[in-house]
């Protein structure tokens, strides 16, 4: 977790968040990359490069893993591409749902992957997602850049690796939620995604969760962006929580990398920005 990573790899929030990132908190891997002087020069070196530790590495987890190595790694290709679905990774792969079904499953046993559905869904619409931090970085920017120049995958990597903190952003919202607000007792804590019947649109919330007594529902809008989270972002969420409230009284939350801009005070809305919510993780 994000306390053991910063005891290894020291009090730096925004190094400890990255490195937690990309390895999951594995000391092992902590050990390698907090050799250098800072995280991109660590990812350059041993992941992209191939000679890094990670160039193999996922492969490498599979062969230990699985009799059968190449089913697996096909699916978390697929996954990685956000092809997250059974019955689409079946197609893509021409193997039969059972078979894609029991690979999965497999998968979800040693924490590469887990099935997820969204907050309180009366339609089962399960997707799969890649929960093992190293196997998901791997997939997104070594497997498929293998191939490049070192150049180009130096390249690549800084086009999108922001989009990836993003995603662990959304996660470390999610683990924070209990530290942050220690006097409720949460039932449950996920994401939301599901269609708006007024605007015929898919929407998401990134953080739902309701307490023990069932009386409140809390939804949260992550921002892991330069730009500090303004009164539109606070407006979309409250426009999506009516989707999820069912006459529960709502509580807003706003998490963001880089503060907040003219946000209407309200007594049911909290806030809290990167710097809180690394420093109460790393405590």
């Amino acid at each position: 977790d994000i306390h053991d990573t910063s005891l290894l790899v020291g009090r730096d929030k925004q190094k400890a968040f990255e490195l937690w990132s990309v390895t999951g908190g594995v000391a092992l891997y902590l050990n390698i990359l907090n050799r250098y002087q800072n995280v991109e020069d660590a990812i350059i070196s041993e992941f992209l490069d191939d000679n890094g530790f990670f160039s193999n590495e996922a492969s490498n987890i599979f062969l230990m893993e699985f009799n059968n190595p190449i089913n697996y790694e096909s699916i978390c290709r697929e996954l990685a591409t956000g092809n997250n679905k059974v019955s689409s990774i079946t197609s893509k792969l021409n193997m039969t749902t059972s078979l894609v079904a029991q690979l999965l499953s497999n998968m979800q046993n040693i924490g590469i992957v887990e099935k997820i559905e969204p907050f309180e869904s009366n339609v089962r619409k399960p997707v799969w997602a890649i929960t093992d931090q190293m196997i998901k970085f791997w997939y997104k920017f070594v497997y498929p850049l293998r191939l490049m120049r070192l150049e180009s995958r130096i390249s690549y990597w800084r086009t999108y690796y922001n989009q990836f903190l993003s995603n662990s952003f959304e996660m470390l919202c999610r683990i924070s939620l209990p530290s942050l607000l220690p006097s409720v007792l949460f039932a449950d804590i996920r994401s939301w995604w599901g269609g708006n019947p007024i605007t015929k649109q898919e929407e998401e919330i990134d953080v739902v969760a309701t307490d023990i007594t069932g009386t409140h529902i809390y939804c949260g809008e992550c921002k892991y962006t330069n730009k500090p989270v303004s009164n539109d972002v606070l407006n979309r969420l409250i426009a999506r929580t009516v989707l999820v409230s069912r006459g529960r009284n709502p509580v807003y939350l706003l998490f963001s990398k880089s503060g907040f801009e003219d946000i209407a005070v309200s007594s049911n809305l909290l806030s809290f920005d990167f710097e809180e919510i690394m420093a109460i993780l790393m405590a």
